[in-house]
């Protein structure tokens, strides 16, 4: 639907990454250098040049990303180690899928997987999976990333690793509502819910499919409920989420002044983030919810400041 914004989990975007925010990346990334001042070649060597690679990656800074993936690729050449030549796979497939490059990201997850797999590294391997399950659904191949997070799926069930879990059936949930197979959805998602009841993330998209459905008032339901345990835990980036897709919500309903007032509450959030990604689409929902209300105006100047 044009006016919904779904919370989703990392997955398409950051499939594995935290929602932190930028100023904390660049912390943490001045925090792992200084370790690098003192840490031997190796194993933890490497580890350290992933979690960098992996932190400029949110930032959204591919060239020392590679680099740092160059670093890890370059010590295994050097130190004759496979494992960690097959290491820097994965964060060059992660980066060439923030370039959009998806052929090639796709090469380099699989020569990642097969690797831990002949090696009998299965978190490696679920590592892999959720990002080949990642490029997948983003392109429309549903039915390439339910396979790849099924197995990946399967992997965490075997180590008894109930958060992976739960993090598996949310994504397989997402993509099987980007393939408009909404009940099945639901039943992954519910299953998440048996064992995390106050799961935010899920109890969001859990909305979302009801509002597709068009069932309304079970789509407020679970956006509230979204809402209280993010309030609860004091989780504004999941708030903004939340009240964005009430306030989508309430216009579907044709309740146009309480949707106004929040995505304005949404839009004060983000204002206060220092990774102001999503600002834009707040300002673009009150410019659409000022024009259902007539206030034409106001709506051309929110719809300008995106500009």
């Amino acid at each position: 639907m044009k006016t919904q914004n779904i919370k989703l989990p990392l997955f398409f975007w950051l499939l594995m990454g935290c929602l932190s925010l930028q100023a904390q990346n660049t912390n943490q990334i001045d925090s792992l250098k200084n370790l690098l001042k003192t840490t031997n070649v190796g194993s933890d060597k490497t580890n350290l040049y992933g979690q960098i690679s992996w932190a400029y990656i949110n930032n959204s800074q591919l060239e020392p990303a590679t680099n740092y993936a160059d670093s890890i690729r370059l010590l295994g050449e050097n130190i004759k180690d496979e494992k960690e030549i097959a290491y820097a796979q994965f964060y060059y497939g992660v980066i060439a899928r923030h370039q959009g490059q998806n052929s090639r990201a796709l090469e380099h997850l699989n020569t990642f997987i097969n690797y831990n797999a002949l090696v009998g590294d299965s978190a490696k391997v679920a590592h892999g999976l959720f990002q080949v399950g990642s490029i997948n659904a983003r392109i429309g191949n549903y039915e390439p990333s339910l396979k790849a997070l099924y197995r990946a799926l399967k992997i965490h069930e075997s180590r008894e690793e109930q958060s992976s879990i739960n993090f598996a059936l949310n994504s397989i949930g997402v993509v099987l509502r980007a393939a408009k197979r909404y009940d099945d959805a639901l039943e992954v998602y519910q299953k998440v819910l048996n064992t995390d009841s106050l799961n935010a993330m899920v109890l969001l998209n859990v909305g979302n499919i009801f509002l597709v459905k068009n069932e309304l008032n079970k789509a407020e339901t679970n956006y509230r409920r979204a809402l209280k345990i993010d309030e609860s835990r004091g989780d504004i980036v999941g708030m903004a989420y939340d009240l964005e897709n009430l306030g989508n919500l309430y216009n579907v309903m044709n309740r146009h002044d309480e949707a106004l007032v929040y995505h304005t509450r949404a839009m004060k959030i983000r204002e206060g983030l220092p990774d102001n990604v999503d600002e834009g689409v707040s300002l673009r929902q009150i410019g659409v919810t000022h024009r259902k209300l007539k206030n034409y105006a106001v709506s051309i100047i929110q719809i300008k400041c995106l500009h």
